[in-house]
């Protein structure tokens, strides 16, 4: 966890656990999903996987990724982001989005994969489907379509789904939010993928 352990650090564990599944259940369809950091984490072990000799999960699973740590001071973290749009039910704030930023990058290239994912270079075309999940109305909704604009612009088979009036990793409010139990069913029952 940053700042003691780098990003770098925990792609590689990611990659690690991902193999030790792959070798204990040489037969599963094996998904690689995670929510906000978790889920930049999930895109940055894809785009590394590129490199490797582990085969691709079957599918990937994004709720509200958080894919750019650039920027400087109260901006860090919140590139293609806009304070317009944002709920006041949104839990996750501008500043604390700042904040986590500089702690999780630390001395790493803030512009560059794996602290920023939307960066990833080269050809995304071998990617397995990427379903993402966002709130339309979270702090993060622009620097989500943004990342899920510039995968696909790269070669990505990736799928946006926005939740009208969701918050930041909306399917967590479920119970309580009809698009966002929309949105839980669709990534669950992945018919898309």
């Amino acid at each position: 966890r940053p700042p003691e352990h780098s990003i770098a650090q925990a792609v590689e564990d990611g990659l690690a656990a991902y193999a030790h599944l792959l070798e204990e259940h040489p037969d599963a369809e094996i998904y690689l999903g995670g929510d906000s950091a978790g889920g930049g984490l999930a895109a940055s072990m894809l785009a590394a996987l590129r490199g490797s000799s582990l085969p691709f999960p079957k599918a990937v699973v994004l709720l509200s990724p958080w894919t750019d740590l650039s920027g400087d001071g109260a901006e860090a973290g919140l590139a293609h982001t806009s304070a317009s749009n944002v709920s006041r039910k949104d839990y996750v704030t501008r500043g604390k989005v700042a904040f986590l930023a500089a702690a999780a990058r630390g001395d790493l290239a803030p512009d560059r994969a794996p602290v920023s994912p939307m960066y990833a270079e080269g050809s995304l075309a071998d990617l397995p489907p990427i379903f993402v999940v966002y709130g339309k109305s979270e702090v993060l909704a622009g620097q989500v379509e943004r990342f899920c604009d510039a995968w696909s612009e790269r070669g990505a088979s990736i799928e946006c789904h926005g939740v009208r009036g969701g918050v930041h990793v909306p399917v967590l409010f479920h119970f309580c939010h009809r698009a966002s139990k929309v949105a839980l069913a669709m990534a669950w029952e992945l018919p898309h993928l």
